[in-house]
């Protein structure tokens, strides 16, 4: 992807939170087919990153 893409920010990211992260390409990202956003969250990573 070039920069000045909206899409581009979440490829520069050095972890996700989900457990599966989300499929860009040719300049897009897939959608899931069913309700919400389709994804789940790795909830060992959301503790390590969150702040008490």
């Amino acid at each position: 992807m070039n920069w000045g893409t909206e899409m581009f920010g979440p490829l520069l990211l050095k972890d996700d939170i989900v457990a599966e992260p989300l499929n860009f390409h040719a300049f897009g990202v897939d959608l899931p087919q069913s309700p919400g956003l389709g994804i789940t969250l790795d909830e060992d990573k959301l503790a390590h990153y969150s702040r008490n």
